[in-house]
Protein backbone atom coordinates (compact mmCIF):
# COMPACT_ATOMS: atom_id res chain seq x y z
CA UNK A 1 0.00 0.00 0.00
CA UNK A 2 1.27 3.47 -0.80
CA UNK A 3 2.13 5.68 2.15
CA UNK A 4 0.49 8.88 3.39
CA UNK A 5 -0.32 11.28 0.57
CA UNK A 6 1.82 14.43 0.45
CA UNK A 7 1.10 17.65 -1.41
CA UNK A 8 3.88 20.22 -1.90
CA UNK A 9 3.06 23.93 -2.09
CA UNK A 10 5.49 26.36 -3.75
CA UNK A 11 7.00 23.88 -6.18
CA UNK A 12 9.83 26.12 -7.34
CA UNK A 13 10.84 23.86 -10.22
CA UNK A 14 8.61 26.16 -12.30
CA UNK A 15 11.36 28.80 -11.98
CA UNK A 16 13.58 27.06 -14.56
CA UNK A 17 16.29 27.47 -11.93
CA UNK A 18 18.76 24.62 -11.43
CA UNK A 19 19.03 25.18 -7.67
CA UNK A 20 15.26 25.16 -7.20
CA UNK A 21 14.98 22.04 -9.33
CA UNK A 22 17.45 20.24 -7.07
CA UNK A 23 15.42 21.35 -4.02
CA UNK A 24 12.20 19.80 -5.34
CA UNK A 25 14.02 16.68 -6.55
CA UNK A 26 15.52 16.16 -3.08
CA UNK A 27 12.17 16.75 -1.34
CA UNK A 28 10.69 14.03 -3.53
CA UNK A 29 13.55 11.62 -2.75
CA UNK A 30 13.35 12.14 1.00
CA UNK A 31 9.60 11.61 0.93
CA UNK A 32 10.15 8.30 -0.85
CA UNK A 33 12.72 7.23 1.72
CA UNK A 34 10.19 7.75 4.51
CA UNK A 35 7.42 5.92 2.67
CA UNK A 36 5.55 9.14 1.88
CA UNK A 37 3.78 9.53 -1.45
CA UNK A 38 4.35 12.97 -3.03
CA UNK A 39 1.34 12.76 -5.32
CA UNK A 40 0.70 16.42 -6.20
CA UNK A 41 2.53 19.75 -6.25
CA UNK A 42 1.37 23.34 -6.68
CA UNK A 43 3.76 25.44 -8.75
CA UNK A 44 5.11 28.62 -7.20
CA UNK A 45 3.25 30.87 -9.63
CA UNK A 46 -0.12 29.17 -9.02
CA UNK A 47 -2.57 30.05 -6.23
CA UNK A 48 -3.15 26.99 -4.05
CA UNK A 49 -6.63 28.33 -3.15
CA UNK A 50 -8.09 27.52 -6.56
CA UNK A 51 -10.80 24.86 -6.46
CA UNK A 52 -8.64 22.20 -8.12
CA UNK A 53 -5.79 22.54 -5.66
CA UNK A 54 -8.01 22.97 -2.59
CA UNK A 55 -9.61 19.64 -3.45
CA UNK A 56 -6.18 17.99 -3.67
CA UNK A 57 -5.22 19.50 -0.32
CA UNK A 58 -8.31 18.06 1.33
CA UNK A 59 -7.50 14.62 -0.11
CA UNK A 60 -3.93 14.71 1.28
CA UNK A 61 -2.55 13.52 4.60
CA UNK A 62 0.43 15.90 4.65
CA UNK A 63 0.91 19.43 3.33
CA UNK A 64 4.54 20.48 2.87
CA UNK A 65 5.15 24.17 2.23
CA UNK A 66 8.49 24.91 0.61
CA UNK A 67 9.41 28.30 2.07
CA UNK A 68 12.33 28.74 -0.35
CA UNK A 69 12.66 32.37 -1.37
CA UNK A 70 9.28 33.32 0.08
CA UNK A 71 8.76 34.01 3.79
CA UNK A 72 10.26 37.48 4.06
CA UNK A 73 9.24 41.14 4.03
CA UNK A 74 5.53 40.41 4.51
CA UNK A 75 5.26 39.71 0.80
CA UNK A 76 1.72 39.24 -0.44
CA UNK A 77 2.57 35.93 -2.12
CA UNK A 78 4.22 34.75 1.09
CA UNK A 79 1.17 35.62 3.17
CA UNK A 80 -1.03 33.71 0.74
CA UNK A 81 1.28 30.70 0.96
CA UNK A 82 1.33 30.80 4.77
CA UNK A 83 -2.47 30.90 4.88
CA UNK A 84 -2.34 27.22 3.96
CA UNK A 85 -1.48 26.51 7.61
CA UNK A 86 -4.80 28.02 8.71
CA UNK A 87 -6.63 26.06 6.01
CA UNK A 88 -5.07 22.83 7.26
CA UNK A 89 -5.58 23.51 10.96
CA UNK A 90 -9.29 24.23 10.41
CA UNK A 91 -9.63 20.80 8.80
CA UNK A 92 -7.45 18.89 11.22
CA UNK A 93 -4.72 18.30 8.64
CA UNK A 94 -0.96 18.21 9.27
CA UNK A 95 1.00 21.05 7.67
CA UNK A 96 4.76 21.71 7.78
CA UNK A 97 6.93 24.65 6.71
CA UNK A 98 10.30 23.45 5.40
CA UNK A 99 13.40 24.82 3.64
CA UNK A 100 12.49 28.38 4.55
CA UNK A 101 13.93 31.78 5.24
CA UNK A 102 12.19 33.99 7.82
CA UNK A 103 13.06 37.68 7.76
CA UNK A 104 11.46 41.09 8.34
CA UNK A 105 7.91 39.82 8.76
CA UNK A 106 5.13 41.38 10.81
CA UNK A 107 2.46 40.11 13.19
CA UNK A 108 0.16 38.82 10.43
CA UNK A 109 2.87 36.54 9.06
CA UNK A 110 3.94 35.41 12.53
CA UNK A 111 0.36 34.47 13.42
CA UNK A 112 0.10 32.38 10.26
CA UNK A 113 3.47 30.66 10.63
CA UNK A 114 2.63 29.81 14.26
CA UNK A 115 -0.11 27.50 12.98
CA UNK A 116 2.22 25.08 11.20
CA UNK A 117 2.75 21.80 13.03
CA UNK A 118 6.52 22.09 12.63
CA UNK A 119 8.69 24.89 11.23
CA UNK A 120 12.14 24.35 9.72
CA UNK A 121 14.32 27.27 8.57
CA UNK A 122 17.62 27.04 6.73
CA UNK A 123 19.90 29.12 8.97
CA UNK A 124 20.16 30.51 12.49
CA UNK A 125 19.33 34.14 11.65
CA UNK A 126 15.88 33.05 10.53
CA UNK A 127 15.51 30.97 13.69
CA UNK A 128 16.36 34.02 15.82
CA UNK A 129 13.61 36.03 14.12
CA UNK A 130 11.16 33.19 14.66
CA UNK A 131 12.00 32.99 18.36
CA UNK A 132 11.62 36.75 18.70
CA UNK A 133 8.00 36.16 17.64
CA UNK A 134 7.60 33.33 20.16
CA UNK A 135 7.54 30.65 17.43
CA UNK A 136 9.25 27.30 17.87
CA UNK A 137 11.43 26.22 15.00
CA UNK A 138 14.53 24.29 14.06
CA UNK A 139 17.46 24.91 11.72
CA UNK A 140 17.67 22.43 8.86
CA UNK A 141 19.95 23.60 6.02
CA UNK A 142 18.91 23.85 2.39
CA UNK A 143 17.76 20.72 0.56
CA UNK A 144 20.48 21.15 -2.09
CA UNK A 145 23.04 20.05 0.50
CA UNK A 146 21.43 16.60 0.74
CA UNK A 147 22.66 15.89 -2.78
CA UNK A 148 25.86 13.78 -3.00
CA UNK A 149 29.22 15.57 -3.10
CA UNK A 150 30.47 16.46 -6.54
CA UNK A 151 33.42 14.39 -7.82
CA UNK A 152 36.80 16.16 -7.80
CA UNK A 153 38.22 17.44 -11.07
CA UNK A 154 41.23 19.36 -12.34
CA UNK A 155 40.64 23.03 -11.54
CA UNK A 156 41.29 26.09 -13.63
CA UNK A 157 39.68 29.44 -14.20
CA UNK A 158 37.18 31.76 -12.55
CA UNK A 159 33.38 31.60 -12.72
CA UNK A 160 31.08 34.60 -12.06
CA UNK A 161 27.31 34.51 -11.58
CA UNK A 162 24.64 37.10 -10.91
CA UNK A 163 22.81 37.95 -7.67
CA UNK A 164 19.16 38.35 -6.72
CA UNK A 165 20.22 41.72 -5.25
CA UNK A 166 20.55 44.37 -7.97
CA UNK A 167 23.36 46.24 -6.19
CA UNK A 168 25.42 43.06 -5.83
CA UNK A 169 24.59 42.09 -9.44
CA UNK A 170 26.01 45.43 -10.63
CA UNK A 171 29.23 44.76 -8.70
CA UNK A 172 29.46 41.28 -10.16
CA UNK A 173 28.94 42.55 -13.69
CA UNK A 174 31.67 45.18 -13.24
CA UNK A 175 33.97 42.52 -11.77
CA UNK A 176 33.30 40.19 -14.71
CA UNK A 177 33.99 42.83 -17.36
CA UNK A 178 37.33 43.88 -15.84
CA UNK A 179 38.60 40.37 -14.97
CA UNK A 180 40.45 38.75 -17.84
CA UNK A 181 39.48 35.15 -18.55
CA UNK A 182 36.45 35.08 -16.25
CA UNK A 183 33.57 32.81 -17.30
CA UNK A 184 29.96 33.88 -16.92
CA UNK A 185 27.46 31.27 -15.68
CA UNK A 186 23.71 31.22 -15.20
CA UNK A 187 21.73 29.09 -12.76
CA UNK A 188 18.73 29.26 -15.08
CA UNK A 189 17.73 26.69 -17.68
CA UNK A 190 16.63 27.67 -21.19
CA UNK A 191 12.93 28.53 -21.10
CA UNK A 192 10.49 26.36 -23.07
CA UNK A 193 9.15 27.76 -26.36
CA UNK A 194 5.69 28.29 -24.87
CA UNK A 195 7.09 30.49 -22.10
CA UNK A 196 9.29 32.35 -24.58
CA UNK A 197 6.19 33.15 -26.65
CA UNK A 198 4.24 34.34 -23.59
CA UNK A 199 7.20 36.45 -22.52
CA UNK A 200 7.37 38.09 -25.94
CA UNK A 201 3.61 38.78 -26.05
CA UNK A 202 3.60 40.21 -22.51
CA UNK A 203 6.50 42.50 -23.38
CA UNK A 204 4.64 43.79 -26.44
CA UNK A 205 1.17 44.33 -24.97
CA UNK A 206 2.12 45.04 -21.34
CA UNK A 207 -0.60 45.11 -18.69
CA UNK A 208 -3.24 43.90 -21.10
CA UNK A 209 -1.52 40.50 -21.17
CA UNK A 210 -2.78 37.67 -18.97
CA UNK A 211 -1.33 37.77 -15.46
CA UNK A 212 0.64 34.55 -15.87
CA UNK A 213 2.16 35.84 -19.12
CA UNK A 214 3.28 38.97 -17.30
CA UNK A 215 4.88 36.74 -14.67
CA UNK A 216 6.83 35.01 -17.45
CA UNK A 217 8.08 38.37 -18.68
CA UNK A 218 9.06 39.43 -15.15
CA UNK A 219 10.77 36.13 -14.39
CA UNK A 220 12.65 35.69 -17.63
CA UNK A 221 13.21 39.35 -18.50
CA UNK A 222 16.52 41.02 -17.74
CA UNK A 223 15.20 42.43 -14.44
CA UNK A 224 17.77 45.27 -14.73
CA UNK A 225 20.41 42.62 -14.15
CA UNK A 226 23.02 42.47 -16.94
CA UNK A 227 24.32 39.09 -15.84
CA UNK A 228 21.07 37.47 -16.93
CA UNK A 229 22.68 37.65 -20.39
CA UNK A 230 24.72 34.56 -19.47
CA UNK A 231 23.87 31.60 -21.67
CA UNK A 232 21.66 29.15 -19.75
CA UNK A 233 22.75 25.53 -19.38
CA UNK A 234 20.51 22.67 -20.44
CA UNK A 235 21.07 20.46 -17.41
CA UNK A 236 22.07 20.68 -13.79
CA UNK A 237 24.78 18.07 -14.47
CA UNK A 238 26.44 20.47 -16.91
CA UNK A 239 26.42 23.21 -14.30
CA UNK A 240 27.79 20.93 -11.57
CA UNK A 241 30.62 19.74 -13.81
CA UNK A 242 31.63 23.34 -14.48
CA UNK A 243 31.49 24.21 -10.80
CA UNK A 244 33.76 21.25 -9.96
CA UNK A 245 36.35 22.33 -12.53
CA UNK A 246 36.80 25.96 -11.40
CA UNK A 247 39.49 27.39 -9.16
CA UNK A 248 37.18 30.10 -7.81
CA UNK A 249 33.49 31.06 -7.97
CA UNK A 250 32.34 34.63 -7.35
CA UNK A 251 28.60 34.75 -6.80
CA UNK A 252 25.61 36.41 -5.18
CA UNK A 253 23.45 33.29 -5.48
CA UNK A 254 22.59 31.20 -2.43
CA UNK A 255 22.31 27.91 -4.30
CA UNK A 256 25.58 28.52 -6.12
CA UNK A 257 27.27 28.74 -2.72
CA UNK A 258 25.61 25.45 -1.73
CA UNK A 259 26.85 23.77 -4.91
CA UNK A 260 30.34 25.18 -4.45
CA UNK A 261 30.42 23.61 -1.00
CA UNK A 262 29.33 20.26 -2.46
CA UNK A 263 32.22 20.52 -4.96
CA UNK A 264 34.68 21.94 -2.37
CA UNK A 265 35.30 24.75 -4.85
CA UNK A 266 36.60 28.00 -3.28
CA UNK A 267 34.12 30.87 -3.53
CA UNK A 268 33.45 34.48 -2.66
CA UNK A 269 29.81 35.27 -1.82
CA UNK A 270 28.08 38.65 -2.11
CA UNK A 271 24.67 39.54 -0.64
CA UNK A 272 21.40 38.20 -2.01
CA UNK A 273 17.91 39.54 -1.44
CA UNK A 274 17.65 38.12 2.12
CA UNK A 275 20.06 37.15 4.90
CA UNK A 276 20.15 33.52 3.73
CA UNK A 277 23.72 33.59 2.35
CA UNK A 278 25.38 35.28 5.29
CA UNK A 279 23.20 33.25 7.68
CA UNK A 280 24.28 29.94 6.16
CA UNK A 281 27.95 30.93 6.07
CA UNK A 282 27.82 32.03 9.71
CA UNK A 283 26.40 28.61 10.65
CA UNK A 284 29.15 26.93 8.62
CA UNK A 285 31.83 29.15 10.23
CA UNK A 286 32.79 30.54 6.83
CA UNK A 287 32.01 34.22 7.36
CA UNK A 288 35.36 35.16 5.79
CA UNK A 289 33.96 33.94 2.45
CA UNK A 290 31.13 36.49 2.63
CA UNK A 291 31.91 39.98 1.33
CA UNK A 292 29.92 43.19 0.94
CA UNK A 293 32.28 44.23 -1.85
CA UNK A 294 34.62 42.37 -4.17
CA UNK A 295 38.40 42.20 -3.82
CA UNK A 296 40.87 43.61 -6.33
CA UNK A 297 42.04 41.29 -9.07
CA UNK A 298 45.47 40.77 -7.55
CA UNK A 299 43.81 39.18 -4.47
CA UNK A 300 42.10 36.45 -6.50
CA UNK A 301 44.92 33.93 -6.15
CA UNK A 302 44.63 34.05 -2.37
CA UNK A 303 40.84 33.52 -2.54
CA UNK A 304 41.34 30.57 -4.89
CA UNK A 305 42.99 28.61 -2.10
CA UNK A 306 41.29 27.29 1.02
CA UNK A 307 42.78 28.62 4.22
CA UNK A 308 43.25 26.97 7.58
CA UNK A 309 40.55 24.34 8.14
CA UNK A 310 37.88 25.69 5.76
CA UNK A 311 37.43 22.36 3.95
CA UNK A 312 37.06 20.56 7.28
CA UNK A 313 34.38 23.05 8.32
CA UNK A 314 32.55 22.60 5.01
CA UNK A 315 32.62 18.82 5.33
CA UNK A 316 31.29 19.02 8.89
CA UNK A 317 28.54 21.45 7.89
CA UNK A 318 27.42 19.39 4.87
CA UNK A 319 27.35 16.14 6.84
CA UNK A 320 25.38 17.80 9.63
CA UNK A 321 22.98 19.25 7.04
CA UNK A 322 22.31 15.81 5.60
CA UNK A 323 21.64 14.37 9.05
CA UNK A 324 19.27 17.21 9.91
CA UNK A 325 17.40 16.87 6.61
CA UNK A 326 16.93 13.12 7.14
CA UNK A 327 15.73 13.66 10.71
CA UNK A 328 13.32 16.38 9.55
CA UNK A 329 11.53 14.03 7.16
CA UNK A 330 11.54 11.25 9.76
CA UNK A 331 9.88 13.62 12.27
CA UNK A 332 7.29 14.66 9.72
CA UNK A 333 6.52 11.00 9.01
CA UNK A 334 6.23 10.23 12.73
CA UNK A 335 3.86 13.14 13.39
CA UNK A 336 1.61 12.11 10.52
CA UNK A 337 1.65 8.43 11.44
CA UNK A 338 0.65 9.26 15.02
CA UNK A 339 -2.11 11.54 13.74
CA UNK A 340 -3.54 8.98 11.32
CA UNK A 341 -3.55 6.33 14.05
CA UNK A 342 -5.30 8.71 16.43
CA UNK A 343 -8.18 9.29 14.03
CA UNK A 344 -8.43 5.58 13.16
CA UNK A 345 -6.63 3.40 15.74
CA UNK A 346 -7.59 0.24 13.81
CA UNK A 347 -5.24 1.17 10.99
CA UNK A 348 -2.10 -0.93 10.76
CA UNK A 349 0.89 1.35 11.39
CA UNK A 350 3.00 -0.78 9.03
CA UNK A 351 0.55 -0.11 6.23
CA UNK A 352 0.83 3.63 6.81
CA UNK A 353 4.57 4.09 6.77
CA UNK A 354 7.89 2.31 7.15
CA UNK A 355 10.20 4.34 9.38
Amino acid sequence: MSGPKVILLNDTSSFNHHGSNIVVEQIRRHCERQGLSLWHTVKSDVDWRTERHRKRLEESDIVLVNGEGMISNNRKLALTLAQSATFCRERGMRCFLINSVYQDNGKEMADLVRQFDLVFVRESRSLTELRNEGIDGEVVPDMVLSRPDLPPAARTGLMVTDSSCNAAAAQLHDFYTRTHGAELASLFRPIPPSQALRKFVARVIGKRAAKRWRLDWHRFGKLRNPLFDAAPLESVDDLLRRISSKSLIVTGRFHMVCMAMLARTPFIALPGNTHKIEGMLADAELTNRYRSSLPDGHDLLAWSNWCDDEVTRIEAYVQDARSRISRMFARIAQVVTAYLLSIDPLLDCCDLIML
